[in-house]
């Protein structure tokens, strides 16, 4: 699947990271490594959960490079701080670019909206796997779906609703 239609300059930012891999051991990602600094975190390594530093790392690029007023929670290196961020948007809002989260043993996790089909969020995010991939999601494990803070939402349905992916709840994707 390539870019969703109607996607906001940050998704698009995030889709060209796709492929990009945390590296075990004492290095770390050039493209995780940067995120934090930008982000002035206090560690520099990509042992820790980092998929709410690949959304914000991905929303402070987005203010860079186009100039946008993007802003992220206080605690944006813990996904469920997504939770209460931003607007709210209502299943008929869902649409790509839009922050989703999900509760997971040990934390959450976070990752931009791609679609949807009956059953399951289609999603991009970082720390999926280790890596920044795209995953399926159960709807009924999402816990919250926004859109970022500093940016507007403009009325209209642009849901990306995608023929086929699973439908059954039990798929699962591991997120560290």
């Amino acid at each position: 699947m390539s870019i969703p239609p109607n996607s906001p300059p940050w998704l698009v930012i995030a889709i060209t990271y796709e492929g990009q891999r945390e590296i075990k051991g004492p290095q770390t990602a050039p493209f995780i490594a940067k995120f934090l600094s930008k982000l002035k975190a206090w560690w520099r390594d990509d042992e820790a959960a980092w998929c709410g530093t690949f959304i914000a790392g991905t929303l402070e690029e987005c203010n860079e490079k186009y100039g946008t007023s993007l802003r992220w929670p206080t605690y944006w290196m813990r996904a469920m701080s997504y939770v209460s961020y931003g607007t709210r948007l209502s299943p008929l809002e869902y649409r790509p670019g839009a922050i989703c989260t999900k509760p997971r043993t040990g934390g959450g996790h976070v990752f931009y909206y791609l679609g949807e089909n009956n059953t399951h969020i289609y999603g991009l995010g970082g720390n999926t796997s280790d890596s920044v991939k795209r995953a399926w999601y159960p709807k009924n494990e999402i816990r919250s779906v926004v859109w970022p803070e500093g940016s507007p939402l403009l009325p209209g349905n642009y849901r990306n609703v995608i023929s086929g992916g699973p439908s059954d709840t039990s798929i699962q994707n591991k997120e560290d």
